[in-house]
């Protein structure tokens, strides 16, 4: 039996370090693409900038001499200008995509790791060094629980509240018939004078 628990722990210690393994490459893959992916943004960037200034220069120059060349090189720029930008809002975007992917990888990694739990513990020892307010935690799901039964207990001793004012109305019916049993008792001697009478009359 110890060995079989034995096996089934290292199992769940394999299972969990591959799980961990798996999410840590997932994550750094993503990030490796982001980086690529910035690094691709900032040259398109440098890219449009640069045939910006120059589309300006050669429009500049059209201008001041009329020359045919210059107005033709300035289309020309132009074109490649809207390519480039064109380039940069499609990087932008993946790159944005990239980046929410990265940060939800990497929380996962931190939850399967157990990282957050260490990263809890760092900040309350901080907190505990600098004064702050520690982050408090959630309630804990028992007593969630125990103040949901309390809530539905509630009903229920209201409803017991109730019986018993009913009860009480009903008393006052049981004392007028405990007083009517009364009156009769009385009427009883008058009966029994009314038989003693006619004794004597037989007599």
């Amino acid at each position: 039996m110890d060995r079989q628990l034995t096996d089934i722990e290292k199992a769940f210690h394999d299972a969990r370090q591959e799980l961990i393994s798996a999410a840590q490459r997932t994550y750094e893959g993503l990030q490796r693409e982001l980086d690529k992916l910035t690094a691709r943004a900032n040259k398109t960037t440098a890219r449009v900038n640069e045939l910006a200034a120059s589309l300006q220069e050669k429009a500049q120059k059209a201008v001041n001499e009329g020359s045919k060349a210059a107005s033709t090189q300035a289309k020309r720029i132009e074109r490649r200008l809207a390519d480039a930008r064109k380039e940069l809002d499609a990087v932008s975007k993946d790159q944005k995509w990239l980046k929410t992917e990265a940060k939800r990888a990497y929380d996962y990694f931190r939850r399967v790791s157990g990282i957050d739990k260490a990263v809890a513990a760092v900040e309350r020892e901080w907190a505990k060094r600098t004064g702050a307010p520690a982050k408090k935690k959630a309630p804990a799901r028992k007593k969630r629980v125990a103040k949901k039964a309390a809530a539905k207990k509630k009903p229920a001793a209201k409803k017991a509240a109730a019986k018993k004012k009913v009860a009480s109305k009903k008393k006052p019916v049981a004392r007028k018939a405990a007083s009517k049993k009364k009156v009769a008792s009385k009427k009883k001697p008058v009966a029994r004078k009314a038989a003693s009478k006619k004794k004597v009359a037989a007599g």
